[in-house]
């Protein structure tokens, strides 16, 4: 006697559920980088969120939330430091 088939319902939630968790764990394994952009050195990262955008945080000066796109990602970039050599160069 074999067991009745899983209802279609339980089949979708039981996939959404390992969609979802293998796109977190793909974020918590490849989810940020740093990397030179222009003059600056920063530390991007891509975090799940409900309402997507970005989020640029410039220390001390403070952060920018930009509404730049709607997704179930956000990116936060950190600005950590401003090569004076880079900026120079873009002066001269």
């Amino acid at each position: 006697m074999t067991g009745a088939a899983p209802k279609p319902y339980v089949r979708a939630l039981s996939m959404l559920a390992v969609v979802v968790i293998g796109a977190w764990l793909g974020l918590l394994a490849v989810g940020s980088i740093r990397t030179p952009v222009g003059p600056m050195d920063t530390n991007m990262t891509l975090r799940p969120s409900l309402t997507g955008g970005s989020k640029i945080n410039v220390s001390p000066l403070g952060a920018l939330e930009l509404d730049s796109h709607i997704a179930p990602l956000r990116l936060d970039v950190d600005v950590d430091r401003l090569d004076p050599v880079r900026s120079q160069a873009l002066v001269d």
